[in-house]
């Protein structure tokens, strides 16, 4: 009777096992794909003017590359995408580009909500501007709609890209998009297609 008590005790340890290993790998299967889910897509803006918010907006060639890095604040996935911002950056030379970074607040969300340690870690970047797009105008008239979308416009004032700088949501370690961007800028050739991870740009805050 007892060895078969500790067979059956054995059994359920197995068995335990069984179910916890299965629980593991449907978890990393899921993170996994969380990871790669990326945003939805940015669209091609329209004509319209679109009034007062646009004022930071130049539309013609003004003899450099214009990088626009739109971002989320509080999302968390912003941080690397960041990250690949100061890679890419790190990556051209001084004069080449007018980098800028843009805080979109929405509408509901109160004045100083962007303000934060990331805020802090884009302001200690030489040569970075950045402004708050009060209500998302400028995001939407670039056809922006999620956290860490790069909009990039050469010289002679043309949208040529319009996607993502990192390679998962969160994903920092990795900076083959950035390197290729920056690559796709020296040389004035054609830019890649990728992705963007990130959290909606007027999600409200809680």
């Amino acid at each position: 009777m007892a060895a078969s008590e500790s067979q059956l005790r054995g059994v359920g340890w197995l068995l335990a096992a069984g179910v916890w290993m299965v629980g593991v790998v449907v978890g990393m299967g899921y993170l996994e794909r969380y990871d790669r889910q990326a945003g939805p897509e940015a669209v091609v803006p329209s004509q319209e003017t679109l009034g007062g918010e646009l004022s930071p907006v130049r539309t013609g060639g003004n003899g450099e590359w214009q990088l626009k890095l739109f971002l989320h604040p509080h999302c968390p996935c912003s941080w690397a995408s960041v990250a690949a911002w100061e890679r890419l950056l790190e990556r051209l030379s001084d004069g080449v580009v007018e980098a800028e970074v843009v805080w979109v607040r929405p509408p509901e969300a109160d004045a100083g909500w962007e303000a934060g340690s990331l805020q802090e870690r884009v302001s200690q970047m030489r040569g970075v501007r950045q402004w708050t797009d009060k209500g998302g105008g400028v995001a939407n008239h670039y056809g922006v709609k999620t956290s860490g979308c790069l909009v990039i416009i050469n010289k002679e004032g043309r949208v040529v890209y319009r996607g993502g700088l990192t390679v998962g949501r969160g994903r920092t370690g990795s900076f083959a998009v950035a390197e290729s961007l920056a690559r796709a800028i020296r040389q004035g050739g054609d830019f890649p297609a990728f992705p963007v991870y990130g959290c909606p740009l007027l999600t409200p805050p809680p």
